[in-house]
């Protein structure tokens, strides 16, 4: 029994990190069982078919999600603590990308939006000290989305790295310190 679920595990894995490169499109039964270097009926053996599989997929993706999240709520500070966490989930970050840039299926949207409702809010507690709007929770917010939907549009495998995350936080930084310059009124403590 150990065999086989270390089998199917290694089916998401490469699921998982296929998806993380290529989108759903690299998703093909065949090509998996070569990489894996597998029967492709052990697939639907443990699948049944790629919708299942898929699901699996996402399932996999929402305990990768609860990682992250708990170790946003442990960082101290965005700057370098972001770089690490993400660096590190590399995988999952790409695979979070995948669904961003398929959303026009409603599956791939629902489990983007679920995923950031438990890893947003704790990264917006580190963000909002960042761009130093701390009581300004819908400013924050509106800043985090556009710095989200920022960092998905440009990443790719090759460029997510310490200077790329680095170089977009200061964009986004600096972007938010000429919005504050421009309205004097703003209190941001």
């Amino acid at each position: 029994m150990a065999r086989s679920v270390n089998t199917q595990q290694k089916w998401i894995e490469i699921g998982y990190t296929t998806f993380s490169q290529e989108g759903p499109e690299g998703l093909q039964v065949e090509r998996l069982a070569r990489i894996l270097d597998l029967n492709k009926s052990g697939f639907y053996h443990y699948f049944g078919d790629l919708d299942s599989f898929i699901d699996q997929l996402f399932d996999y993706h929402v305990l990768k999600a609860q990682e992250i999240a708990l170790q946003f709520r442990n960082a101290a500070r965005l700057d370098p603590d972001l770089f690490y966490i993400l660096i590190a989930f590399k995988p999952s970050i790409l695979f979070h990308m995948q669904l961003v840039r398929n959303r026009h299926i409603k599956k791939f949207l629902d489990l983007y939006k679920t995923v950031n409702a438990m890893v947003d809010p704790e990264i917006m507690r580190l963000f909002s000290d960042f761009i130093d709007l701390r009581n300004h929770h819908e400013l924050v917010a509106s800043f985090y989305d556009l710095s989200r939907d920022m960092f998905y549009a440009r990443i790719t495998e090759e460029n997510m790295n310490e200077l790329f995350l680095r170089n977009l936080l200061g964009e986004v930084r600096e972007l938010a310190q000429n919005f504050i310059k421009q309205r004097p009124n703003l209190k941001v403590h």
